[in-house]
C-alpha cells in the first residue's frame, strides 16, 4: 500500500513522507493501521480502509508507548522507545 496522505490535525501538518514509520500494527486485505513519529517527535496513528476515509490521529508519547506495548514485541518496544523501567 502507498504511504498515507498528509493531513492537518489540531492545526498541525502530519506528513507520512517526512515522518518515520515506526510499526505497522495491522494490515489485512484493504485495511492498514500504522504508528508514525514526525521529525519534531510527535506521534500519530494512521488508518486506511476501503470502507472509510483515511484518518490520522495524534497521540501522546505515553499513548504511543501503550499501543506498542499492547501490539508489539518487547524487542520492538525497546527499538522505538529504549529500555522500559523495571517493575
Amino acid at each position: 500500500m502507498k504511504s498515507f496522505e498528509s493531513q492537518i490535525v489540531d492545526g498541525k501538518l502530519y506528513d507520512s513522507e517526512k515522518s518515520t514509520l515506526l510499526v505497522t500494527l495491522s494490515e489485512w486485505g484493504c485495511q492498514m493501521r500504522c504508528l508514525y513519529r514526525t521529525q519534531k517527535g510527535a506521534y500519530y496513528l494512521a488508518y486506511r480502509s476501503v470502507m472509510a476515509d483515511e484518518t490520522l490521529t495524534s497521540v501522546t508519547t505515553e499513548a504511543a508507548k501503550e499501543v506498542v506495548a499492547l501490539h508489539c514485541s518487547v524487542d520492538t518496544y525497546r527499538e522505538i522507545f529504549g529500555e522500559p523501567e523495571e517493575a
